[in-house]
């Protein structure tokens, strides 16, 4: 790194990120996705245009710090109940990084709220599919939940195809019980 810009880029966007935890902690999220949006606006411009500047560990480095200002800004938003905000910022957590658990959390209980109980399985299987192994167990509430909704999907679709084929088996089979019956009444009475 050769100017002063390039050797204090990340202490700049931990602060900015520091500040907007802060924030979050104090349940200012307003306040703290202010923050989050500059520290992230900040650290984007800065790699656009230093590009070829920095080295890739830096680069990694600065995108895990966007990556968390992001995850802590859609908990904003989350916790605001501006859900499909919140949705939106975390699918493009999980485009970047499809192992990131809290974000597949945060979908399965956004979804939830927003009364979408089959999207947020996906979001619930999709924690079980991709992240590792160790975090299961903290998920255990929602692996609960996706078998309920699952079990009570299956369960609703059983009760529709019964429906319906019961209705067009009677509607087939009415018709030639009546003609049996008419046609062995008229055998009788023809004897």
């Amino acid at each position: 790194m050769a100017n002063n810009e390039l050797l204090t880029i990340i202490p700049t966007i931990t602060a900015i990120r520091d500040s907007g935890n802060e924030q979050f902690d104090n349940k200012k999220y307003d306040e703290a996705i202010m923050l989050y949006e500059n520290g992230l606006n900040y650290s984007t411009s800065f790699v656009y245009k230093n590009k070829g500047k920095i080295s890739k560990e830096d680069v990694n480095e600065i995108n895990l710090l966007k990556k968390e200002m992001l995850s802590k800004m859609a908990q904003c938003f989350f916790n605001l109940n501006e859900y499909e905000k919140s949705i939106e910022i975390d699918k493009g957590i999980i485009s970047i990084d499809a192992c990131y658990d809290e974000a597949y959390s945060r979908l399965f209980y956004a979804n939830m709220k927003l009364n979408l109980p089959y999207v947020a399985v996906e979001y619930g299987n999709n924690i079980f599919k991709h992240c590792d192994d160790s975090i299961k167990e903290k998920y255990k509430d929602i692996k609960e939940q996706v078998e309920r909704i699952e079990k009570e999907r299956k369960e609703k679709q059983d009760k529709e195809f019964k429906e319906k084929y019961n209705d067009k088996l009677y509607k087939m089979i009415l018709p030639m019980l009546v003609g049996a019956i008419a046609g062995a009444i008229f055998y009788l009475y023809k004897k």
